[in-house]
C-alpha cells in the first residue's frame, strides 16, 4: 500500500481492535500448526533473572529494556489515523492465515 498525502505528524496504523501477546502467538502457532505451550512467568521473577544473568555476564535474549517496554504497553485507537491516511488494515489473524497459505 503506498500512501501519497502530504500528511504530517504522529499516525497509528494497527487493527481496530487490541490484541494481546498470547493471543497473537496462539494465531501464530495456528498458522503453523502448532500447538505452543505458555509457562507463566512473574515479571518481578524475570527482572530477577535479567540481573543475576548481569552479574555472572551471561547473556539472555531478553533484557530490562524488553521487560520495561512491555510493561508499558498499551493500545492507542488507531480509527483517526486510518482515516486520515485512506487505508484499511487486516487483522493480524487474516494475515498470518494469508502467510501460512503462501508457505505451503
Amino acid at each position: 500500500v503506498v500512501v501519497n498525502k502530504e500528511l504530517t505528524g504522529v499516525f497509528t496504523v494497527a487493527e481496530k481492535e487490541a490484541i494481546s501477546f498470547r493471543r497473537f502467538y496462539e494465531l501464530l502457532a495456528a498458522s503453523q500448526q502448532v500447538k505452543p505451550q505458555f509457562i507463566p512467568f512473574p515479571y518481578w521473577m524475570m527482572r530477577m533473572l535479567i540481573s543475576i544473568a548481569g552479574l555472572f555476564g551471561i547473556k539472555i535474549p531478553v533484557n530490562k529494556d524488553n521487560l520495561l517496554g512491555l510493561q508499558a504497553m498499551r493500545f492507542d485507537d488507531p480509527e483517526e489515523s486510518l482515516k486520515k491516511l485512506g487505508v484499511k488494515i487486516r487483522t493480524a489473524a487474516e494475515s498470518l492465515s494469508d502467510l501460512s497459505q503462501k508457505n505451503t
